[in-house]
């Protein structure tokens, strides 16, 4: 059988639609069936919450699966690795394995480390605080290296801190904060957000640790091709952050 002009010209539109719907279905696939895996540490996993909820309105059927693991250099090496698709960690525990590695970053929020305590604590006649005023009075602290290394570094200069516990549940010391039970180390970003405390600066006095800028930091994989939906979540990740301070 010999096919007429119409008939080729039919079979030629037939292969763009069929070209068009298998556009149509790596779209939707891309945009829609894409799955996302995001590491975080203990005190890091509410900065995905805003992100999370916008992401999922435009990506209704998007898998996203949270890993939270407690040493943010493991999720820096985990996105290095590929395991995971983007990480949001504490930069003072990571900073030597961000630089000059394969990793990319973005700073969400940063602040010094400031003592925390209720408003009718010692603190509330201090215009400063001596580091050594640190380990003279009750002290609750976040259980995580970071905060570990601040106090060591104190406490060999200024000797054994009064630590009444160390937990990762930052409720726990919230609740040891509000009922003037102690006072802790918080970076300014999270002092801010307790109820009926203050916080103070931190006098200089050479222990660097003290005074460095810490920070919630969103990390990806230089090397590893982005989907569109990790794309979204940086994009919304680094808006929220801007309008939230």
């Amino acid at each position: 059988m010999t096919l007429t002009n119409r008939g080729y010209e039919i079979i030629e539109k037939s292969k763009e639609v069929l070209e068009k719907m298998d556009e149509l279905k790596m779209i939707a696939e891309t945009n829609y069936q894409t799955k996302l895996t995001v590491g975080t540490s203990p005190n890091t996993v509410a900065f995905l919450a805003r992100g999370l909820t916008s992401l999922k309105k435009d990506y209704p059927n998007a898998e996203i699966n949270i890993k939270e693991l407690k040493e943010s250099e493991k999720i820096v090496n985990a996105v290095a690795a590929g395991d995971l698709d983007l990480g949001i960690v504490g930069l003072g525990e990571v900073s030597e394995t961000l630089y000059g590695s394969d990793i990319d970053y973005h700073f969400l929020v940063s602040g010094k480390m400031v003592v925390v305590g209720n408003e009718n604590s010692y603190l509330a006649n201090k215009t400063v605080i001596h580091p050594k005023e640190i380990v003279s009075y009750p002290l609750v602290l976040y259980d995580d290296p970071l905060f570990e290394e601040i106090i060591t570094s104190v406490e060999l200069r200024y000797g054994a801190a009064n630590i009444l516990f160390k937990s990762e549940n930052i409720e726990i010391i919230r609740n040891a904060i509000e009922e003037n039970l102690a006072v802790t180390l918080l970076p300014h970003y999270e002092a801010i957000k307790y109820k009926s405390s203050i916080y103070k600066e931190i006098e200089r006095t050479g222990i660097e640790s003290l005074y460095q800028d810490y920070g919630i930091v969103l990390v990806w994989s230089k090397t590893t091709e982005r989907s569109e939906l990790a794309k979204s979540l940086i994009s919304l990740l680094k808006f929220n952050a801007e309008n939230h301070k």
